[in-house]
């Protein structure tokens, strides 16, 4: 810092701040560390200085997240890191951990200064949905139907191995038009009318096979909702 004055608004500022702030010198060694830090840690000031915060860290995280760090002191730029942090009762905590390179006024580099969030109920958030599609792709592999579902704005999400099957190649909106009965085409290109205004639909039309014979279909689709009630995508099953 600039001298003791300024350090002391520092330290004064951000101690009691309800977030982990900390920050190191030159040399990428920690120089500070918050009461949030402590709080957090259930550990005093002197075990988070120098290289001893790292003993916070999760073990498998500790060397990947310190190397990357570093590269960051060394290169003078900002870094941002997520990793596990042990916390005061011993629960491993997925936090994101911030940090801006800081400069005197004649360009000299100070070190940097960070701040670290919680963000373990995103990470838990995260992997429930990686489990849930991994359970839908599993049940589509299952099922004896074309599965697929597409975004608000008609492109593609999800296809089924299925459709390639009967296709021959992975569709997209274009191809999967240009495979529909000519005499069909209006029927679904109302219903596709209705999906976007969030409608379910219910439709039947031939669909051109991979050996050009056309199919009987029949799709239907329901509207996919985030937990405001907007749009995110339909999804659609065709059986024939």
């Amino acid at each position: 810092m600039a001298g003791p004055i300024t350090d002391r608004l520092f330290r004064g500022i951000v101690g009691t701040a309800p977030t982990i702030i900390w920050m190191d010198d030159a040399e990428g060694r920690c120089v500070f560390v918050n009461k949030t830090w402590r709080e957090f840690t259930g550990r005093p000031e002197a075990d988070g200085l120098g290289d001893g915060w790292a003993n916070s860290v999760h073990p498998e995280d500790r060397s990947g997240f310190r190397r990357a760090f570093l590269v960051s002191v060394a290169r003078r730029q900002p870094w941002r890191g997520e990793y596990r942090l042990r916390r005061h009762d011993g629960a491993w905590r997925w936090v994101i951990d911030t940090a801006r390179p800081l400069f005197e006024e004649d360009g000299t580099y100070l070190g940097h200064v960070g701040s670290v969030a919680d963000i373990t109920e995103r990470k838990q958030a995260e992997e429930a949905l990686r489990l849930s599609e991994g359970h839908f792709r599993t049940l589509t592999l299952a099922m004896p139907h074309l599965v697929w579902t597409m975004e608000a704005d008609g492109g593609c999400r999800y296809l089924s191995a299925g459709w390639k099957e009967f296709l021959g190649t992975v569709p997209n909106r274009n191809l999967w038009r240009a495979a529909i009965h000519p005499e069909d085409l209006a029927g679904v290109d109302d219903a596709w009318a209705a999906a976007q205004r969030g409608q379910s639909y219910e439709s039947e039309y031939r669909l051109r096979r991979l050996d050009g014979q056309h199919r009987w279909l029949m799709s239907r689709a329901a509207p996919l909702r985030d937990i405001d009630g907007g749009l995110l995508a339909f999804g659609h099953v065709g059986a024939g």
